[in-house]
């Protein structure tokens, strides 16, 4: 059988997600409201979560009357000095006031702003770890999101076989839950160092997630990169081959002219690039 068949780099890792970010508290508080679950997809600055938020108000009300007072001074002041019926150092004290005021009113809505918990990427929910009426502190992870498209494979490779890749490279990756369908992938990243204790060198593979959705990260994945491929070459079932004596044997068909009767003949033949279930005959 004529046909086209490739050598490949076979390595086996688990499935990661792109970009994975934890979402953390800004501020203390307690829980009052979850709006994203676990599995729910989230778009930049979608809302996870609120925080109690009536103090952070109340707050805020209070930073604007003070702005608005230090306003009028400032504006009284600076009418003032404009006509010379006022000091330079009043106008400047109010000028400083002013600053001040507009400086914790910004700080005062920044807090309130920190009430209402955000995801800062596009993604999947992965982790909702609190619940509505816990207490929250400053720095705390409230959840996780994952951006699952695509999907990505680090395998280490071996110096020997690091010259054999490059960006852009075609992958193939098979997992475990669908042993009999192949994904995509393409080389995307290639470290520009070498591991000193394994001698290996991380490769990233990016793997489009399936409409179906199949492919979720942490799925434990065979990755084959494909290094060379031969078109219409002699290609045989693996089970064709003989592993008995020494060499690589195969039993050839052969008919008589005469008699016009056949009989199998042991061939030892030289093989090429091998497959999980075909080689390549290159003679013999």
């Amino acid at each position: 059988l004529r046909a086209d068949i490739s050598q490949y780099i076979l390595k086996n890792t688990a499935l990661e997600a792109e970009r994975w970010v934890e979402i953390r508290s800004r501020t203390t508080g307690q829980v009052v409201a979850i709006l994203k679950e676990e599995g729910d997809p989230v778009k930049v600055g979608n809302v996870i979560a609120r925080l109690d938020s009536d103090g952070a108000r109340i707050n805020v009300l209070q930073r604007e009357v003070a702005f608005r007072e230090a306003q009028q001074r400032h504006d009284r002041e600076s009418a003032l000095f404009s006509r010379n019926l006022g000091s330079k150092e009043g106008f400047e004290n109010a000028k400083t006031q002013l600053e001040a005021a507009k400086a914790q009113l910004e700080q005062a809505q920044l807090s309130l702003s920190y009430t209402t918990i955000t995801s800062p990427i596009a993604g999947v929910m992965t982790l909702r770890n609190i619940e509505v009426g816990n207490m929250v502190t400053n720095n705390q992870v409230v959840g996780a999101v994952a951006k699952f498209d695509p999907l990505v494979a680090r395998i280490q490779v071996t110096e020997k076989d690091f010259g054999k890749i490059v960006v852009g490279q075609a992958a193939r990756i098979t997992v475990e839950a669908a042993p009999d369908r192949g994904f995509e992938g393409i080389v995307k990243m290639i470290s520009p160092v070498v591991d000193p204790e394994s001698g290996t060198v991380k490769v990233t593979v990016e793997v489009p997630r399936p409409k179906d959705g199949l492919l979720r990260p942490g799925m434990f994945a065979s990755v084959y990169i494909i290094t060379e491929t031969r078109k219409r070459t002699l290609v045989i079932p693996k089970k064709a081959l003989v592993l008995e004596g020494a060499g690589n044997q195969v039993f050839v068909y052969e008919s008589d002219a005469e008699t016009g009767m056949g009989k199998a003949q042991r061939k030892t033949v030289e093989i090429g690039f091998t497959d999980s279930e075909r080689l390549e005959v290159l003679s013999g």
